[in-house]
């Protein structure tokens, strides 16, 4: 389902998980919402997992760019996974903003 998630950086730090659900529920069903905490700049960022591609590409198109809140423009885009190894040399994959 690699190309189901989607990466969205830009998020105020007062948006939650539901919220972020909602805005975005309206271009497919959604599997799974993570949010994590402002890095930089007070804007956090989050991983969507769409249940297809094509909402996933649907979210993209019409998200990409768009002012949220008090925030500067949303970033969307495809989600990139990462693989990383543990101490015992096991692989493990990860989303990553690519």
């Amino acid at each position: 389902m690699p190309d189901s998630v989607i990466y969205v950086s830009g998020l105020p730090a007062t948006v939650g998980v539901a919220e972020l659900k909602e805005l975005f529920q309206c271009f497919g069903s959604i599997i799974s919402v993570k949010k994590f905490p402002p890095k930089q700049r007070n804007l956090g960022y989050g991983f969507i997992t769409f249940s297809s591609p094509t909402s996933a590409y649907l979210a993209i198109d019409a998200m990409n760019g768009q002012h949220f809140g008090d925030a500067s423009l949303l970033k969307v885009r495809l989600a990139q996974r990462a693989v990383k190894s543990d101490a015992d040399g096991n692989q493990h994959h990860e989303e990553s903003a690519g």
